[in-house]
């Protein structure tokens, strides 16, 4: 009897659980759709306006220049984090990420990093994707002026840099460095968050020497790439 009641509440709970995931599934679907109509319906607008000038081509250019402008600097800042929060990971796993008990109120209880630590660098990965390739995406005037740039004679006197550098080259790599930079400087967040969590474990179970050496080596490195 406990056996088939315990049974026939467990398919009570998970019958519930079914049909709330498939409603969060079918509501992002619709969410989805909804962004992609309301996409096409304005591909479809300004490309007939366009068409109607005569400048089909420009617009298409422009509306293909966003798209991998949008999907090198997704991925590109995907793959940047990701690679050092997973070296980051390798470097602390036995200090930052291992369970610990912590007191709260009086009660031992047990946590454990790795279990939000990872899937946190997962989401922050991704988020900020998402970002810079939005952002970078707008700004595809720099980079069509780049791709497209002329040559021009006129040479500066102090740096001997044409004036095609200035115009079209120089906007391009404050982007990029600005880009960098906000990518090293959450590299160094990162670092400091894992010897932070490093810190009670080397402490308390392992030799603290050695465990400190190697978080202020982890962070000295990403202050290192950090201008």
């Amino acid at each position: 009897m406990d056996n088939s009641t315990l049974k026939d509440d467990e398919l009570i709970d998970v019958g519930p659980r079914k049909r709330r995931r498939w409603r969060l599934w079918l509501i992002a679907a619709i969410i989805l759709l909804l962004i992609l109509l309301s996409r096409g319906t304005s591909i479809f607008l300004w490309s007939s306006w366009f068409d109607s000038l005569g400048f089909a081509s420009v617009y298409w250019y422009i509306l293909k220049l966003k798209v991998i402008l949008f999907i090198t600097f997704a991925l590109a800042t995907v793959l940047i984090l990701r690679v050092a929060f997973w070296l980051l990971e390798k470097a602390f796993a036995t200090q930052a990420l291992e369970q610990r008990t912590i007191i709260l109120n009086n009660q031992p209880v047990k946590i454990d990093p790795g279990r939000f630590v990872r899937p946190l660098g997962w989401v922050i990965a991704v988020l900020f994707g998402l970002f810079y390739g939005l952002a970078l995406k707008s700004d595809w005037r720099l980079f069509a002026l780049f791709l497209n740039k002329v040559p021009a004679t006129a040479i500066d006197p102090i740096f001997q840099k044409p004036l095609s550098f200035y115009l079209f080259t120089l906007p391009i790599y404050d982007l990029l460095s600005s880009w960098l930079i906000v990518l090293t400087f959450i590299i160094l967040c990162t670092a400091i968050g894992y010897s932070l969590l490093a810190v009670p474990q080397s402490v308390l179970k392992t030799p603290a020497k050695r465990d400190y050496r190697r978080s202020f080596s982890a962070v000295s490195v990403a202050l290192a790439a950090f201008p």
